[in-house]
């Protein structure tokens, strides 16, 4: 919507980027068009192509088991943020399968929690 406000329409078959490679930004500054294959050979020029889920991601701050304890506990998300130092939106990511899925089996499109 930003780009379309600040740019014009999106001709079909186009997509907007980010030079930022911030999904939600929407400085008009920071967008422009391209195809997929462009996103794709920007990701790569960038080297933001995933390698490693989980524990073995360089950035990763929690542990597979840290993410087990906080998909099972019932603390609330705030406390589980403070007690492992996250974002409290990473907690209730995993609470809901968005995120460390591959550790909860829990899965956003099914929702079905898988042994």
């Amino acid at each position: 919507m930003a780009f379309e406000l600040y740019k014009g329409p999106i001709p079909e078959g186009l997509l907007v980027l980010h030079t930022c490679d911030i999904p939600v930004c929407c400085n008009p500054n920071h967008l422009f068009l391209g195809t997929h294959q462009d996103n794709m050979d920007d990701m790569v020029k960038k080297n933001r192509q995933a390698r490693n889920k989980g524990e073995l991601s360089g950035s990763a701050k929690l542990t597979d088991e840290q993410v087990l304890e906080i998909f099972h506990s019932d603390l609330a998300g705030v406390k589980l943020a403070e007690k492992f130092n996250v974002h409290p939106t990473l907690i209730s990511w995993i609470k809901h399968g968005k995120n460390w899925s591959h550790v909860t089996g829990l899965y956003r499109n099914n929702e079905s929690h898988l042994q």
